[in-house]
């Protein structure tokens, strides 16, 4: 028997908080925007039918515009409130469709990208996250994986979708548009990440890997990301990366 989930209730004006973690939150804008530690959002009075809901014991909240379209509009979902410092990012409607549905916990496993879940699961290893990069360890070194590619490129002329379990089953030849692409590993100082305002330096190896039959980019990193509001992280050792999941605006957010 499926446990039924308890259906989300958006605060009502009178419930409004003052903040959300280290976010100071105004109800003030017909808006919604970040300047430092203030987050300015609309008052449900000003957008009839803005919804907001507090997350994680009211550090975090999600907030949902209706601007009365059937097909959503930029400016319309959003999540905000404190990681390691304030936040304001502009989510898909994928995301506000999870959280209605199915809750707070579901709306927080579906911000993580299938391959760290994947691969957490597959190593039995916890992931390790820099605001909305997130990492993972696997169990080989940067030449260990080197030579193997390297190898299978030699061998086959192709480029190989590694994902490290049942070779027989799970390295896959891929092409693209008819054209041979060799895997490189790229040695890097500090450029933006993942195409992120995060920054990295170290080494970094990208491949295509298929995962529940949908192909994704893998990228491996080993080495030091850097970004505004958090902590540096240090990346010992082989780690898969990625971003977020349902970012509206991935290149923007922290």
């Amino acid at each position: 028997m499926t446990a039924t989930v308890e259906k989300p209730r958006p605060l009502t004006i009178d419930e409004l908080p003052e903040k959300a973690g280290l976010a100071n939150l105004h109800f003030d804008s017909r808006g919604v925007y970040r300047f430092r530690d203030n987050l300015h959002l609309p008052k449900p009075s000003q957008e009839p039918l803005a919804d907001f809901y507090l997350l994680d014991s009211g550090r975090q909240f999600v907030l949902f515009i209706d601007r009365g379209r059937k097909i959503p509009m930029p400016g319309s979902n959003y999540f905000g409130g404190t990681d390691e410092r304030p936040f304001l990012v502009e989510i898909r409607n994928t995301l506000k469709r999870v959280f209605l549905n199915s809750g707070e916990q579901a709306f927080y496993d579906a911000l993580v990208p299938p391959p760290i879940t994947y691969y957490a699961r597959r190593f039995n290893t916890e992931p390790v996250r820099q605001g909305d990069i997130w990492t993972v360890p696997v169990p080989f070194t940067m030449d260990t994986l080197a030579q193997f590619i390297f190898f299978l490129f030699e061998r086959n002329g192709n480029i190989p979708a590694v994902l490290f379990s049942d070779p027989s089953r799970e390295i896959t030849d891929l092409r693209r548009g008819g054209m041979l692409n060799r895997p490189a590993i790229r040695h890097i100082v500090w450029e933006r990440f993942l195409g992120t305002r995060h920054q990295f330096f170290g080494t970094l190896l990208t491949l295509v890997g298929q995962i529940d039959h949908s192909y994704y980019g893998i990228t491996i990193a080993e080495g030091q990301i850097i970004a505004p509001d958090h902590e540096p992280l240090v990346i010992k050792g082989p780690h898969v990366v990625a971003q977020t999941v349902g970012l509206l605006s991935p290149s923007d957010a922290d």
